[in-house]
């Protein structure tokens, strides 16, 4: 072989190469001469002469791209986008319309950069303005006796920022980064006050001038006038150090003179790598700023070895990249930490005169002109990186420049590049600022371009597969842009290829992309036709769409599409069951006269336990026959034709990009046109499916679950029965237990959300949370607003989904056939699940069997790949295909083998009961497990077994324990040991773990709970009572403002109340009535406190402290039912107890008497009531004092009550006495006082109805 190369090479003039000569040789055989064949050299070259300046050509499919077939396959002529030229353009190419491009924003980490200046956000007290301290107040009342106030300093912002902008001429370059930094500190936050000064060199070249911003029409100020004498100042200077002044120290000496008296920083806008061509040279070190607006001369320094043995400097100016690392370590050392922070900084010596001494001499970021083409590149090929190389050659295929178009290019030809390469590229010398009028500067965006000669060579010099980018260029920035047409920040640009009317603005220069005809419409413009090509003889067309059965929504969305373009259309799902032959089935289907086969390819397709791409499909594309079209982002072997994908794209441009691959003439082949005309399914009505992927304007779904596996067909057969109705569609779902309902509602609402604009779940397991649940859903909908009762939510929200289309409400868990009431009516779809087989819904219902053997393989093996299928088919076998099962076993698998597995299992199902033995089995095999393995993730898993709310468990909410705490709570505190213990939860498939929360099938607790001993159970329900009682959010006016109040709230409800032992837990469990009751849920209510009420009668003894509170709570609930008799009974039943095991002068017996008085009274019982009162106001006022607000209040209530008696005379002095006490005690707008104050109005009232007044 290598005595063949010598030959041609001799041939060829190269004679005895040596080894060097040889090696550069084949490296640029294989780089520069890649991918040319024969007979190509001339295509190759033609472009490095006349760089992509037009539209490319294409060759295959004459429709643009995104050209909507439906409305007729017209040829319009191509459009472009330009930069928009001055006013008066000396060389304007043509006319065109003005429009604004999406602009990527200079400061590409924006947001970040502001995360990073936090610490600048940390007040100081205020000198000036100051606040109550409420507690100090408090404290000095109670040790002093004194009530006076005490103040103390407001935190106040402690800093004033003095944003100093250099305006030398390579700053044009930069004002983009200028402003978005300044308005990024603006929203920060962090200053009292932001001022902007211009830094710029005088015009005799002397000195410096400063003035304020903007300097327009502005003398210059002396620089000193920026300081602040309080000396509460941060001067950061911006710029890139490149211009005149920080070549000859004269921006040295200005630093050192402000740096002496204030705080002072630069920001460098160039990126680090380049900072050695600039006229600033930042050595390393390492600074301390021992307080927030200490000037530089009181910092900490230390210098790095090299430097030891030079003069020390007087001080530092700390030199900091505009990058979110090293920013927010300037921002800690600037903040004041007191650390020692490695930067780099510009040392300044006393008495800077002309240039430094010290350190290597800086280069201009101007160079100086090459003496030609040649020199320049290679200049540039030297000192650049392979990056900013790439992005000048992309930029080469342009004739102008600005920086919005080359972030615009570089960001969709070279994404993940960085400011670095940019400022290379603009500062390496091959670019010269293009000659500007008076009108040019006041349009903004500087311009440049390359010269002929150097664009001519810089393109030959390119990599043969860099030249083919290029050739893209236009079409690649283009398909970058139209996503994000409509974006807020944009620039001025000019499209050329609309109407003539639309064309208002002339353009210079070639053009930097070229949009389709959607985008052109979404830019607001209508394309200039070109004529009418629209082919003849238009032959009957059906179209197989063969999809994933995973991916049936965008089947559905692409079938109609294609249906209303007027093909025929059938959806074909590929089946994963062994032997089927893909291939063998397309083939047959184009065995059709007039059929084309659509593949959607995605990560599903055609399947995980089958190769990617079985054989002979490639060729079935490359021949024109399959249309292969992608759904996600999923890279794909060579198929032979291009491969168009969807993913990302909007409605209007995914619908074009299916409907021309559809049509297109691939292989040599006509255009597949449609046989019937289109849009008459649009004419029909008919809307059609959304865009799958859409998410629904309201949802409550949590993150789907990416491991569900199976059920293709049960999804089907739910997905046609709920299509087929016409008013609301309801099908429920039975299963036996732990086969998987839920989790098959749960994928089919994730799956199909697209379809819908309203999706919510609700947790049917308790009727008595539905409506609670339903409220939820008016509000999220606009329906009600927050605190509307449920007797107006309800009837609101059942009249809008009666009016609306596209809405799915999915009731979990129904075992009453109550539920059937809740069912809303209206054009929307309703799925019920059960695990009850024997419930009578009255409703179309669909019975879940187990998994099939194949969908059982494909689960196990999901969770084990290297399971084999013998193995996994033995273990399906012996779970009985339960998908809970299953799930289980395989994660018990990862520290057993299979044969272990099913001897423990084997022993664990002997003596069992029918029912579900293999899941009680399995259950039992890992809790067994983690007992021996972790007492403490047991210990956890035993506590929310009593915890039978269906919600997961916000773990994350929990408060650490104290010293005291129990096992559980000791390794809940500790970080490592509650990962540990998720991670083993987990492990065991016992429970799903996310983001902090904790969540068991009801089948595990049941199980779990069943299994716990009398001991058991007394530990877990403790610890089951401290994860409540840590979880909740105490000390809050409203619970609901915390997340995970909604998930807590649901297991406050359910659990059972002899689980709850503490009687922190029990007050827990009272706060959630109140919660309810405060927010008229009476009907819920009433029922929780009866079972507790209840129950703690049961556990604890009707006497108990709790019961009897629980008691006081149930009466006064049944009182707002309008059950008064039942109410009294409570009332008095409970002040019995109190007065005997507390005493009758105790404040909860008396709490108690007047609950019992207030029923008594509205039974109509009014002597009894009025005695009770007396007896109870006699109490307090011995007890408690005359002024105390309860004796007052029971004052109040006794006058009211002597009203309606012989007594009015009394009434009148009590209550005048008690209205006098009120104002002085309470003030006159309490409002007791304001009670008492209707009292006397009623006792005048009674005195003026009589006809004389009481004596």
């Amino acid at each position: 072989m290598i005595s063949h190369l010598l030959d041609l090479l001799r041939e060829g003039g190269v004679e005895d190469p040596g080894p060097e000569e040889l090696a550069d040789i084949l490296w640029l055989a294989e780089h520069v001469l890649e991918g040319r064949s024969p007979g190509t050299e001339d295509a190759a070259e033609a472009p490095l002469r006349a760089p992509a300046a037009e539209t490319p050509e294409t060759t295959e499919d004459p429709t643009p791209a995104h050209q909507d077939p439906v409305e007729g396959p017209a040829a319009v002529r191509q459009a472009t986008l330009h930069i928009r030229g001055p006013r008066r353009p000396a060389r304007a190419d043509r006319l065109a319309a003005p429009v604004h491009v999406p602009a990527e924003a200079a400061l590409p980490h924006g947001l970040a950069l502001t995360r990073a200046l936090r610490p600048l956000t940390r007040k100081a007290p205020s000198p000036t303005a100051f606040e109550l301290d409420e507690e100090a107040t408090v404290t000095r009342l109670v040790d002093e006796d004194i009530m006076v106030p005490v103040l103390r300093p407001e935190p106040a912002r402690r800093l004033c920022l003095t944003l100093v902008v250099d305006t030398s001429p390579s700053m044009a370059l930069w004002h983009n980064e200028v402003r978005e930094l300044h308005q990024g500190l603006a929203r920060l936050g962090a200053f009292r006050d932001i001022r902007r000064w211009n830094l710029s060199p005088a015009p005799d070249g002397s000195g410096v001038e400063v003035r304020p911003h903007p300097s327009v029409g502005r003398p210059a100020r002396h620089p000193r006038e920026i300081l602040d004498p309080t000396g509460n100042q941060l001067i950061v200077v911006l710029s890139d150090t490149v211009g005149s002044i920080w070549h000859d120290a004269t921006a040295e000496r200005l630093l050192l003179d402000w740096a002496q008296r204030s705080h002072v920083s630069l920001m460098h806008l160039l990126p680090t790598s380049l900072w050695s061509r600039s006229g600033a040279a930042p050595a390393p070190v390492s600074l301390r700023v021992p307080q927030p607006g200490a000037p530089n001369t009181r910092w900490g320094l230390a210098l790095p070895r090299r430097f030891v043995s030079r003069r020390r400097p007087a001080l530092a100016v700390p030199v900091v990249e505009l990058e979110p690392g090293p920013l927010r370590g300037w921002a800690e050392m600037t903040a004041g930490s007191g650390h020692w922070t490695p930067t780099a900084a510009l040392l300044l010596p006393h008495g800077t005169r002309g240039r430094r001494g010290e350190g290597p001499p800086s280069r201009s970021g101007a160079p100086t002109a090459a003496t030609g083409a040649d020199e320049a590149i290679l200049r540039f090929r030297r000192s650049s990186s392979p990056r900013s190389w790439q992005l000048a050659g992309l930029l080469s295929a342009l004739s102008t420049v600005t920086l919005p178009v080359a972030r615009v290019v570089q960001q969709a030809m070279l994404p993940g590049s960085s400011r670095s390469e940019l400022a290379e590229v603009f500062l390496g010398g091959m670019l010269h600022r293009a000659e500007e009028t008076a009108d040019d500067t006041e349009r903004g965006e500087p311009r440049f371009e390359f010269t002929p000669d150097v664009r001519d060579a810089l393109l030959n010099a390119q990599y043969h597969s860099d030249v083919s980018r290029v050739l893209e260029l236009l079409r690649t920035v283009a398909a970058h842009l139209e996503p994000r047409i409509g974006h807020p920040h944009t620039f001025d640009a000019a499209l050329v290829g609309v109407r003539r009317e639309q064309a208002t603005v002339a353009v210079a220069g070639a053009a930097f992309a070229a949009p389709s005809p959607a985008g052109v419409t979404r830019l607001g413009h209508v394309l200039s036709p070109a004529g009418d090509e629209r082919p003849d003889g238009i032959a009957p067309a059906r179209v197989l769409i063969s999809h994933a059965g995973r991916d049936r929504a965008w089947a559905e969305w692409a079938g109609w599409h294609v249906q209303d373009a007027g093909y025929e259309v059938v959806l074909d799902e590929w089946g994963q069951e062994p032997g089927h032959d893909l291939v063998g089935r397309l083939r047959h289907e184009l065995e059709r006269p007039g059929t084309r086969v659509v593949a959607l390819f995605s990560r599903h397709y055609p399947g995980p336990d089958r190769p990617l791409f079985p054989k002979g499909l490639d060729f079935l594309t490359l021949i024109g026959d399959v249309v292969p079209i992608g759904l996600d982002d999923t890279s794909y072997p060579p198929l032979g034709r291009p491969l168009p994908t969807l993913s990302g794209l909007d409605e209007r441009d995914a619908r074009g990009t299916l409907l021309n691959a559809v049509r297109s003439p691939f292989g040599g082949r006509t255009a597949f046109l449609p046989s019937a005309r289109p849009g008459r399914l649009k004419r029909a009505g008919d809307g059609g499916p959304r865009l799958p992927g859409t998410p629904p304007r309201v949802s409550n779904l949590p993150e789907r679950d990416s491991g569900f596996t199976g059920r293709e067909s049960e999804l089907a057969d739910i997905r046609v029965r709920l299509a087929q109705e016409g008013r609301v569609a309801v099908i429920a779902l039975h299963e036996r237990a732990g086969g998987g309902r839920s989790r098959l509602a749960f994928e089919y609402a994730h799956r199909f959300s697209g379809e819908y604009d309203v999706v919510w779940w609700v947790s049917a397991e308790n009727l008595v949370r539905i409506p609670e649940q339903l409220g939820k859903l008016a509000r999220a909908m606009g329906v009600a607003r927050a605190g509307t009762s449920p007797g107006a939510v309800l009837p609101a929200l059942a009249a809008e989904l009666r009016s609306r289309p596209r809405w799915l409400l999915v009731f979990d868990s129904a075992d009453d056939p109550a539920v059937v009431t809740h069912i809303p009516d209206g054009p929307g779809h309703v799925l019920v699940t059960s695990r009850d087989p024997n419930l009578r819904l009255s409703i179309p219902a669909v019975s879940l069997d187990v998994l099939s053997v194949r969908a059982s393989v494909a689960l196990l093996r999901s969770r084990r790949p290297k399971l084999s299928h013998d193995d996994a088919v033995r273990l399906a076998e012996s779970l009985g295909h339960l998908p809970l099962a299953l799930e289980m076993a395989g994660a018990l698998l990862s520290t057993m083998s299979v044969e272990v597995f099913l001897r423990g299992l084997s022993r664990e199902v002997a003596g069992l009961p029918g029912w579900t033995p293999p899941v009680v089995a399995v259950i039992r095999q890992s809790a067994l497990r983690l007992r021996r393995q972790d007492p403490a993730a047991a210990d956890l898993l035993d506590a929310c077994a009593l915890l039978p709310a269906a919600e997961p468990f916000p773990l994350y909410a929990c408060v650490p324990a104290g010293k005291n705490a129990s096992r559980l709570g000791r390794a809940l505190a500790d970080l490592r040991a509650r990962h540990r213990i998720l991670k083993e939860v987990s492990e065991v498939g016992l429970a799903r773990v996310s983001d902090g929360t904790l969540q068991l099938h009801q089948l595990t607790k049941a199980v779990l709970r069943g299994d716990l001993s009398a001991e058991e159970r007394r530990r877990a329900a403790g610890n089951a009572g401290r994860l409540l009682t840590s979880a909740f959010p105490s000390g809050v006016p409203d619970p609901a403002i915390r997340s995970h109040w909604p998930a807590l709230l649901a297991h406050l409800l359910a659990v059972a109340p002899r689980d709850l032992t503490t009687s922190a837990a029990r007050d827990a469990a009272g706060e959630a009535c109140r919660y309810l009751y405060d927010r008229d849920e009476t009907e819920i209510v009433l029922r929780r406190l009866r079972e507790l009420h209840e129950g703690w009668t049961a556990s604890l003894g009707p006497d108990h402290p709790d019961t009897l509170r629980a008691a006081s709570h149930l009466s006064v609930v049944l009182a707002e039912a309008g059950r008064l008799e039942e109410s009294r009974a409570v009332a008095e039943d409970t002040y019995e107890r109190r007065r005997r095991t507390q005493g009758a002068d105790h404040p909860r017996t008396l709490g108690a008497a007047s609950h019992l008085a207030d029923r008594l009274a509205r039974l109509g019982r009014s002597e009894r009531a009025l005695r009770l009162t007396e007896d109870t106001y006699q109490r307090r006022r011995r007890t408690l004092g005359d002024d105390h607000p309860d004796t007052l209040r029971t004052a109040s209530v006794l006058a009211r009550r002597l009203i309606d008696s012989p007594r009015l005379g009394e009434a009148r002095g009590v209550a005048e006495e008690t209205y006098g006490r009120q104002q002085r005690v309470l003030g006159a707008e309490h409002p007791d006082t304001r009670r008492t104050e209707s009292v006397l109005a009623a006792l005048r009232h009674r005195a003026t109805g009589d006809g004389q007044p009481e004596a």
